[in-house]
């Protein structure tokens, strides 16, 4: 298992919300991720949950919440889970 499906999986993204991840991260997603139940739920997890998410960018100062999130999935998506979590 990757590390970012166990963010999926611990932000409480159901099964169909993390297949339609894909169609978000490929920019082929009819729906705005901002508007989606996959970005409430991963930036409740990463902006509170387990607070990896900089307060700047958690209030949009620095850059959009939703940004950061991909640029988090990108980052962290080809990584075995023991990189960053237990």
């Amino acid at each position: 298992m990757h590390l970012i499906t166990q963010v999926y999986n611990r932000a409480g993204l159901t099964q169909s919300e993390i297949e339609g991840m894909d169609a978000f991260i490929t920019g082929e997603s009819e729906v705005a991720f901002y508007d989606s139940p996959q970005f409430e739920k991963l930036y409740e997890y990463l902006a509170f949950g387990i607070a990896v998410m900089p307060y700047e960018a958690a209030k949009g100062k620095t850059e959009t919440p939703d940004e950061w999130i991909m640029e988090f999935i990108e980052t962290w998506s080809g990584l075995p889970t023991n990189v960053l979590m237990e």
